[in-house]
């Protein structure tokens, strides 16, 4: 099998590095075996911030594929100017939102080095350069050792070796391919690259502070309905994402609800990945604050978001909500239906104490269930939610009801004047609401006015939605009808 092993000479004492890889699409189908390695040595002058070192982590997720990210570490840096290696940064880090914070240290230059280390890029960046290969006689088993300068690698290699020309590609690979080095340029992993003053040597601690894309958050709510439909058992989730092929252990998290205004860049590294799992864990209420026109909530206990993977933590538990059902049809015109449509039904609640609640409510579904004769769940609909402040109404519309049905008819319809530019008629419209329950029900039957309007006469008051919507509430007894007639006229 054709091998490549790299090696790396001692620098500052530590000890050659070796690879383990297998080719890329740049050298075809070949394997490549390398041999167990220590860890890289630091470039000359550069130290390196590991994750081990990490003293805190705290994130700020936002609603649309948005993170903040606060890193911080405790790191040995000498006297004079340093580079150093963060590294364990976000792959979708947006790196000139990067901010470092460290006492009497000053910020240089700062580079985002995200070209990874594959022997497919070995051999790219040798290009140029001189490499050994090492063949395996396979009748003697005798190895001997050519050095080749690499003239290209483009979809393999062209190599020339003495006074011959030889190209590599697919399983033709010869042996094992050995490199003296690995480019500074190359890392294991994304990585912050910073060159620092430092007035004095010691250890310091360093916070780093970015954005990054890969993260989103959402709200999801489940609620239970009482038998008698006027109260809500509330339970609200948060679901964290994290697409990014990166883990975020032990981060204390926070989430913003709102929409911040973003510039968008075309620029800007997209390291999105697919959702690959999804773990739920219970916890207390999360903590609430007004963060500045949003509001910012913070989840009560550190969690750990791992790579690829969907979350869900508790934030709300609310018992006894206090809700209204109702019954409601909006109508666009004056017409007469084929046959009768079902009202729409819906739960009515405000979100304050009184009712039970009174916590601002991040935007998000609300899926109702409630129980049946036997005791078992079953789900009755689901709507979404606008991020709701303090004392905001919120209605949950959850479908159609069976058994409360709005017959629409045109009973007459007549012109009363005309001229070149305007037409005024009259028309009378009627609503028959039936209702097959056991018990009465309320229905507000809602009509959108065309035009400039007047309503000559009507069965019953109306009241106002806005300036082109009216709607009449109309009490409908148990296992009967009741009838809504108005008469309007259109210009």
């Amino acid at each position: 099998m054709a091998q490549t092993t790299i090696s790396r000479p001692r620098r500052h004492g530590v000890a050659a590095l070796a690879l383990t890889a297998l080719l890329g699409s740049g050298l075809g189908s070949g394997a490549v075996v390398l041999a167990p390695a220590a860890r890289a040595a630091d470039a000359p002058g550069e130290r390196t911030a590991t994750v081990d070192q990490r003293t805190g982590l705290s994130l700020t997720i936002y609603n649309d594929d948005l993170a903040l990210v606060r890193d911080a570490r405790r790191v040995d840096l000498p006297r004079g100017r340093t580079r150093l290696a963060f590294e364990g940064v976000a792959p979708g880090i947006d790196a000139p939102t990067a901010l470092l914070k460290a006492p009497g240290v000053t910020l240089v230059e700062q580079n985002f080095d995200y070209d990874l280390l594959t022997p497919q890029k070995l051999l790219d960046k040798a290009v140029g350069g001189t490499v050994r290969l090492y063949r395996t006689n396979p009748a003697t088993g005798k190895e001997t050792v050519e050095t080749a300068r690499v003239l290209a690698a483009n979809d393999g290699a062209v190599l020339r070796i003495g006074d011959r020309i030889e190209t590599l590609a697919g399983d033709r690979l010869p042996g094992r391919i050995v490199f003296d080095s690995i480019p500074d340029t190359l890392r294991a992993e994304p990585t912050l690259s910073l060159t620092l003053d430092v007035p004095e040597a010691g250890e310091r601690p360093l916070s780093l502070t970015y954005m990054t894309g890969g993260l989103s958050w959402r709200a999801d709510y489940v609620g239970v309905l009482s038998a008698d439909e006027t109260d809500l058992s509330l339970q609200g989730l948060v679901t964290l994402t994290n697409d990014s092929p990166m883990a975020f252990d032990q981060a204390l998290t926070q989430l913003v609800a709102g929409d911040v205004n973003r510039v968008r860049d075309d620029r800007r590294n997209d390291m999105v990945q697919p959702r690959m799992a999804m773990m739920a864990e219970a916890r207390g209420q999360a903590e609430s604050e007004a963060l500045m026109d949003y509001h910012l909530y913070t989840l009560p206990e550190r969690t750990t978001i791992g790579a690829r993977q969907t979350k869900q933590v508790g934030f709300l538990q609310a018992d006894g909500v206090r809700v209204a059902k109702s019954y409601s049809r909006r109508f666009y015109g004056f017409n007469t239906a084929p046959k009768p449509v079902p009202a729409r039904v819906a739960l009515d609640l405000t979100n304050d104490a009184a009712s039970g609640l009174g916590q601002p409510l991040p935007a998000g579904i609300v899926r109702v269930y409630t129980a049946d004769s036997a005791g078992r769940a079953q789900f009755v609909g689901e709507d979404r939610i606008d991020h709701t402040p303090k004392a905001g109404d919120v209605r949950l519309a959850l479908g159609e009801a069976f058994d409360v049905r709005i017959e629409p008819k045109l009973v007459a319809r007549q012109e009363v004047a005309r001229d070149r530019d305007t037409r005024v008629y009259e028309a009378t419209q009627r609503y028959t609401v039936t209702n097959a329950r056991a018990e009465p029900v309320t229905v507000a039957v809602e009509q959108a006015m065309p035009g400039t309007w007047e309503i000559l006469d009507e069965s019953q008051p109306h009241e106002p939605v806005d300036a082109r919507t009216l709607r009449w509430t109309v009490e409908v007894p148990a296992e009967g009808e009741t009838v809504l007639e108005l008469r309007a006229r259109i210009r």
